[in-house]
This record gives structure tokens, C-alpha cells and sequence, in this order.
């Protein structure tokens, strides 16, 4: 999927098949659907997030309303990056998200051998 990296994947639920998207619009459009049909987990992988719409407000949204869903759920949002050094200063909307709903997330950078 072209979000940004060749090999980045889309949180996908365990039944769902690879899509492939013509523009970076439609996949953060698929992005905020998946987040809004209320997934159980999501798992996430990019090398830098880059191509992501973690900066974008409406995503920011939908990824706290899906935290807000079951107070019940374990933490279900996981993300995998090779680098998450710069994230912070790119996604400052995210980095909230993060820190406000910790209990939910988790992001861990993976190595490269």
C-alpha cells in the first residue's frame, strides 16, 4: 500500500485482505474508516510513518473516539516503526494522542537486521 514507504502496511482487522489505493487521499480516507468502524485492534507498520495521517485532525479525532469506544478493550493500538525519533516534531496532534491514551497504545521501534 503507498502511504508513504514501499512494504508500509495499513491497520488491517485479521480477516481483511491487502487494497491497494491509486492516491495517498484514499488511503487515509480507508484509514478513518477502518478507525471509525470501531476495530478491536489495530496493528500499524511504517518505517517513519511519513506518508501517515497523523497530523490530520479528522484521523487524530476518529483514533480518540475508537480509544474512547470500550473502556473495557486492552490497549489494541499498536505501531511499528524502524525510526520514531522525528515523530514528535512531525506529528505534534499525534504525540498528544499518544500521550493521552498511553494505556492503548503502544509504538516500538523495530531494528533493521
Amino acid at each position: 500500500m503507498g502511504l508513504g514507504h514501499p512494504g508500509d502496511a495499513a491497520p488491517q482487522p485479521s480477516c481483511a485482505q491487502d487494497v491497494s489505493f491509486d492516491t495517498r487521499a484514499d488511503a487515509h480516507s480507508a484509514l478513518v474508516t477502518l478507525v471509525a468502524g470501531q476495530t478491536v485492534a489495530l496493528l500499524c507498520f511504517s518505517a517513519d510513518f511519513s506518508g501517515w495521517p497523523l497530523q490530520q485532525s479528522r484521523f487524530i479525532r476518529q483514533l480518540e473516539l475508537w480509544a474512547l469506544h470500550d473502556p473495557t478493550r486492552p490497549a489494541a493500538l499498536r505501531m511499528l516503526a524502524l525510526d520514531w525519533s522525528t515523530a514528535p516534531l512531525r506529528f505534534a496532534r499525534f504525540s498528544a494522542f499518544r500521550r493521552d491514551f498511553a494505556h492503548r497504545i503502544e509504538c516500538r521501534q523495530i531494528s533493521e537486521t
